[in-house]
């Protein structure tokens, strides 16, 4: 019987391969101690996990307008509260933590990482300057940061590359469903008992999923479904070689171009949602914040679940496929946003929010599930953590600060009209230009999964 370790008990194991299978996956799936049922257990664990990340990241989208009226701040400085005082210091442990994840036990620390951000987003709830929720925003980032890398590689040495673009679909569903779950508790309780009750309600229940993941995570053996190429190394590689490879896969670097150009696009529109809804629209923060929940949530969910089905799918005979089907539905969301923005029937307004939601988390099982999958095991930790560098500072950071920042400079010529107007044809340009890198990255493909023999 397979232990925990890897090893039968005694050290030898006693199972005879079935006739056809090859030994060494048969021989990797029983060393890991893995049943399918189990693997898939992770994944909606580690989903629970990206949920509460999502909710502790984006109770401050809801809360930006309470917020902005009781310390007088203008749309830079929301901006700045919302994005990048987060994604600069997602962005300094970001790789420290994706090499940790590539050496140390990823189970032990993302449960302390995730205890961590817990605990501060509840003390937000404490901030008495605009300073001190900056700073209290700031080490939300830093614990943040090893979310995705430590998820992404347990997740990618539980299941094979074939059902790995599914998987990281399902596990990004975390984020409509943490959406839905922050952003309609958080509207709910901030409107009834203000914005400082908010940031305890969605954060002391952090706790108990670390202390689930704690209990019940086993950490899988590393490269444990790699069916070839070079030796998994227990103490991963060096940066620069983990850099030099992924420069070397062309493919990949397009793929990672358009993840983080669509993450940009989907930051600069997402984060002013609500405030687009009160100031426009005439929406209370409660009504603001149930629709809001519903499109980040619902329709994220469905893109999410949608499009990690219909991924799967399309991998099955050609992995290039995947990428092809996210170009497609990135362009609908180019479409969408500027048919929300310049609406003005608020019942169209929601109706092309609804495809915007579910658009963009559509495509990420292509993108996060392929980048997992396009470099050596070793190297998975890194690459993911680089992915949420970039997303995070790029896509989260400079998404809202420039959308903040256009939408201050219009105000003036466009006035109440300027933030439609800057989300609009940030939203428009981005996606088109996300939607093209993950056309020519499905042409590198071939050459790219020629050099993984995982």
């Amino acid at each position: 019987m397979a232990v925990a370790g890897g090893q039968a008990e005694g050290g030898h194991s006693s199972a005879t391969p079935r006739s056809g299978a090859r030994p060494s996956a048969v021989n990797s799936s029983e060393a890991a101690g893995k049943s399918a049922g189990y693997a898939w257990y992770v994944v909606g664990l580690l989903t629970l996990v990206y949920a509460i990340h999502t909710v502790d990241r984006s109770i401050f989208t809801i809360l930006l307008e309470p917020i902005g009226r009781e310390f007088r701040l203008n749309d830079a400085q929301l901006g700045l509260l919302a994005g990048m005082s987060y994604a600069i210091a997602y962005c300094v442990a970001a790789i420290p933590i994706g090499l940790l994840a590539d050496r140390t036990n990823r189970r032990n620390l993302l449960t302390g990482l995730i205890a961590t951000w817990s605990v501060l987003t509840a003390l937000a709830s404490q901030a008495q300057s605009f300073v001190s929720l900056v700073a209290i925003r700031s080490g939300v980032g830093l614990a943040e940061a090893g979310g995705q890398p430590l998820s992404m590689s347990i997740i990618a040495d539980y299941l094979p590359q074939r059902r790995r673009a599914a998987a990281a679909g399902i596990f990004m569903s975390g984020t409509g469903v943490g959406a839905l779950a922050g952003l309609m508790i958080g509207s709910l309780v901030a409107a009834r008992y203000g914005w400082r009750a908010a940031f305890v309600v969605v954060g002391l229940p952090g706790l108990f999923v670390a202390l689930l993941v704690l209990l019940t995570l086993r950490e899988p053996h590393r490269g444990g479904l790699a069916g070839g190429g070079p030796a998994v190394a227990k103490r991963g590689v060096p940066l620069s070689e983990t850099l030099r490879f992924i420069l070397s896969q062309k493919g990949l670097v397009l793929l990672l171009g358009g993840t983080v150009t669509a993450t940009l696009a989907n930051a600069a529109v997402g984060v002013w949602m609500p405030t687009f809804l009160m100031r426009v629209h005439g929406f209370g923060l409660a009504q603001a914040g149930m629709v809001t929940a519903g499109i980040s949530g619902f329709a994220n969910i469905a893109g999410s679940f949608g499009g990690a089905y219909l991924i799967d799918r399309a991998g099955r005979r050609d992995v290039a496929a995947q990428p092809r089907f996210a170009s497609a539905v990135l362009l609908l969301a180019a479409l969408a946003v500027p048919t929300a923005m310049f609406a003005g029937d608020p019942a169209l307004v929601i109706a092309a929010l609804i495809v915007w939601g579910t658009s963009f988390p559509a495509a990420h099982g292509a993108s996060y599930g392929l980048c997992a999958g396009l470099v050596h095991a070793p190297m998975r930790g890194t690459t993911i953590a680089l992915l949420a560098l970039l997303n995070n500072l790029v896509g989260y950071g400079l998404g809202t600060q420039i959308s903040g920042l256009v939408s201050d400079v219009l105000r003036p010529v466009a006035g109440i009209r300027s933030l439609p107007l800057t989300l609009a044809v940030l939203g428009f340009v981005f996606y088109l230009a996300a939607a093209c890198l993950f056309w020519l990255s499905s042409r590198r493909l071939s050459g790219d999964l020629a050099r993984i023999s995982d």
